[in-house]
């Protein structure tokens, strides 16, 4: 109670916040370091076209992220990206294996 009343802040207990912390605190060079992600190169694919295509519930919304991202990659553009999701936070917290498959395709491009 006074560590509240000194601090104004909320202890949590949730997944969305200790996500969202955790993505607060996230630094990319140790990350990068960590997986040895500097050693990699970018592979090269002399043509590569994206399509439109419709993604329905949240396990098409997941690959249609990490769909945007390979075409981001692959792309010949060197203008900036900016990316907005409305995916839920608690959908992306629980699903490990895709977070780790999002922070590879953050890092990639």
């Amino acid at each position: 109670m006074s560590n509240w009343l000194s601090t104004n802040s909320v202890p949590s207990n949730n997944k969305i916040d200790k996500f969202l912390n955790n993505l607060d605190n996230f630094n990319l060079d140790k990350y990068i370091k960590a997986i040895h992600f500097d050693e990699m190169k970018v592979p090269f694919v002399p043509f590569y076209k994206s399509g439109s295509k419709t993604y329905y519930g949240i396990e098409e919304m997941k690959q249609g992220e990490l769909d945007f991202f390979k075409a981001t990659v692959l792309s010949k553009s060197n203008e900036s990206v900016f990316m907005c999701s409305d995916m839920p936070m608690d959908d992306m917290a629980e699903d490990v294996d895709f977070g780790k498959k999002w922070m590879f395709a953050i890092t990639m491009t």
